[in-house]
């Protein structure tokens, strides 16, 4: 068992790791996990083969993952909001690997862009209404089950 500190930054990193080992304990929670890892890839390879099919450049989906794999981990390095100039460099790079020139990396990335604030735009919503409704009704009585069995009233008000 971990200490119980009294320092605010300690108890957030207490609460990391208590969080990091019930994570690795729920082996059903890792596969989910890693199901929509992959399917988050594939999605992000799928709007690369859209935007590269865009302005009729031919590429397989398949030599898309090396565009996809630099995009994910540009965001690794976030020196700007939104790794605003990195992301744009990876794309780039990734795609003149591919034989694409610059103009055509930059219409990709404008295209990848706008994709990406049309799911903001569509998808918070959704997700906004979702939680706070799940946060609001939690157990069809306004409770919610915590993991010891008890019950707790969310701390959302109405």
């Amino acid at each position: 068992s971990i200490p119980d500190f009294g320092n605010s930054v300690l108890k957030r990193v207490k609460s990391l790791v208590e969080s990091w080992y019930h994570i690795r304990k729920s082996k059903a929670l890792i596969l989910r996990l890693a199901a929509l890892t992959v399917l988050e890839f594939l999605f992000s390879a799928a709007m690369f083969y859209v935007a590269v099919a865009s302005f009729s450049k031919s590429a397989s989906f398949v030599s898309l993952f090396l565009p996809t794999c630099l995009s994910d981990y540009s965001f690794i390095f976030r020196f700007t909001p939104g790794s605003f100039g990195v992301y744009e460099g990876a794309v780039i790079y990734s795609l003149s690997i591919l034989g694409m020139t610059v103009n055509q990396g930059l219409a990709a990335v404008s295209i990848l862009r706008i994709f990406s604030l049309s799911e903001i735009l569509v998808l918070g919503p959704i997700s906004f209404y979702l939680l706070n409704h799940l946060l609001l009704f939690g157990e069809k009585q306004g409770r919610i089950k915590t993991e010891k069995g008890k019950t707790a009233t969310p701390a959302v008000s109405e």
